[in-house]
């Protein structure tokens, strides 16, 4: 599966306070991250970390809703082994 970094970038999240109010919102970054079997491979990184699970869940939804976006405008790059005919 592949991502647009751009799209990727452009996600935005804030962390709010207990009341709803934003506090500040999180920079979502696409890094290299090579690997030997993957030159081109990436890591999406936030700054600053993340604060807890929910923020890491929404960023996980946003990441699965550009995905699915992607496969349906283009299918996909390299078909998963359940989808090969």
């Amino acid at each position: 599966m592949s991502l647009i970094t751009g799209e990727v970038r452009m996600i935005n999240i804030s962390q709010n306070d207990q009341k709803g109010n934003p506090l500040f919102d999180y920079k979502i970054d696409v890094c290299p991250k090579p690997t030997d079997d993957n030159p081109s491979h990436a890591q999406i990184e936030p700054s600053p970390n993340y604060t807890n699970k929910t923020t890491f869940k929404k960023v996980a939804e946003k990441l699965a809703r550009l995905a699915t976006e992607r496969i349906k405008k283009q299918d996909w790059e390299i078909k998963p082994q359940e989808l090969r005919t």
